[in-house]
């Protein structure tokens, strides 16, 4: 699992998002399964705007990543 912390996100625009798709794209074909760790308000506004917040597990902490990843 590949876990990318988003907490000290503060702006992030639909042209950033672009990154952690490719990123997703990339693990998915390698089979790493790819979550967003802590996003900020404005991170999950772009997520939600975009459409792109089903694309991706988000998780408040590492911890609870780390536990659905277990699983």
């Amino acid at each position: 699992m590949l876990a990318v912390d988003l907490n000290a996100i503060d702006l992030f625009t639909a042209d950033g998002l672009n990154l952690p798709l490719a990123l997703r794209d990339s693990a998915t074909a390698h089979g790493v399964p790819l979550v967003l760790v802590s996003p900020s308000r404005g991170v999950m506004q772009v997520l939600e705007t975009t459409g792109a917040a089903s694309s991706f597990p988000v998780y408040a902490t590492v911890e609870e990543a780390v536990a659905w990843y277990g699983q």
